[in-house]
């Protein structure tokens, strides 16, 4: 089976916010009644029929709506304050990913993904200046690809931190 591109034509579940399946067929234009579908051994006709609750739009779009989702269940964004044991403890726990130490605040995200875009994401920050701060920690979740100087800003304009 090829991967599919934007315009594969896919089975979206809506209630769960999931991909399905996916005809196998680049486009909306070359599919018929009876185009295979993916992991099982039924028609687009057949399968639409035994499944009706699923809507069949573009993998593209799928995708995008499966995101979507996926950041509202697990409240990407949203920077929650947690204790010093919990940070150390997601450090150690597997072996961690992008993980930047400077003197004033360090981030790094879990290596396993929570999904094919977000990762959860651990900080320590400094509020206020040396000597006079105070140490806090943070999680997050968000895309595996946020950099280090977003997480801090995240959490500081969230918490209204003075971050050096």
């Amino acid at each position: 089976m090829e991967l599919p591109t934007d315009n594969t034509p896919t089975f979206y579940d809506s209630k769960e916010g999931r991909v399905n399946t996916v005809c196998l067929c680049d486009s909306f234009e070359n599919l018929k009644d009876e185009t295979k579908v993916a992991y099982v051994k039924e028609t687009k006709k057949e399968y639409q029929e035994k499944h009706p609750e699923l809507e069949l739009i573009s993998f593209g779009k799928a995708l995008e709506l499966s995101q979507k989702a996926d950041r509202k269940k697990y409240k990407a964004g949203v920077v929650e304050e947690i204790e010093e044991d919990r940070f150390d403890e997601m450090l150690n726990v597997l072996p961690p990913d992008n993980w930047i130490n400077s003197s004033t605040n360090e981030s790094f995200r879990i290596c396993e993904d929570l999904t094919g875009e977000l990762s959860n994401f651990y900080m320590r920050v400094f509020d206020g200046e040396f000597p006079n701060h105070k140490e806090r920690f943070f999680t997050v979740v968000m895309p595996r690809d946020t950099q280090h100087n977003r997480l801090i800003s995240m959490a500081a304009r969230q918490h209204e931190m003075e971050v050096k």
